[in-house]
């Protein structure tokens, strides 16, 4: 089924992206945690640094064919404001992992992410990149994989 496989390559695609966000996040924490700041402080710039990261690589790679006509920076609107719910998921974990049960700031912030994850995904597949099409835009030119797996373009049919 088309819908089962697309969801599944988004959700393997967007895994490696989140992956590829942890190491963006937990290095740029590292440095952060290293200034003067409170380590929450830290952990929120570190989240946000990482959320640019993983839009851009989402918006490019993940769901690269389910743009539909909404602008890139429509996109990012969604995926920041997906982001800050699941950024204070993630920060609120990270307070009660860190401070109130004692773990190493890192450890705190990588279990946290890693339990924001499906809900982010969840949210952004359907709001972010949702295969809505606003008017005949979506008509022009619909993307499909065929049974290799190769991209195909069609085009309208124009009906008579």
């Amino acid at each position: 089924m088309l819908i089962s496989k697309q969801l599944t390559t988004s959700f393997g695609r967007y895994l490696l992206v989140g992956l590829s966000g942890t190491f963006v996040n937990l290095a740029s924490l590292a440095l952060l945690a290293n200034l003067p700041i409170a380590r929450v402080v830290a952990a929120c710039l570190s989240t946000e640094i990482s959320i640019i990261h993983n839009f851009l690589l989402n918006d490019g790679w993940t769901f690269k064919h389910r743009k539909g006509a909404s602008l890139k920076l429509t996109r990012f609107s969604h995926f920041q404001l997906v982001s800050i719910v699941t950024t204070a998921l993630t920060v609120g974990l990270f307070a009660l992992f860190n401070s109130g049960l004692g773990w190493h700031y890192l450890l705190s912030q990588l279990v946290a992410i890693g339990l924001a994850t499906s809900l982010n995904f969840a949210v952004n597949f359907q709001l972010t990149w949702g295969a809505k099409v606003q008017g005949q835009a979506g008509h022009f030119a619909r993307t499909a994989r065929d049974k290799d797996s190769q991209l195909i373009d069609t085009q309208l049919i124009e009906e008579n």
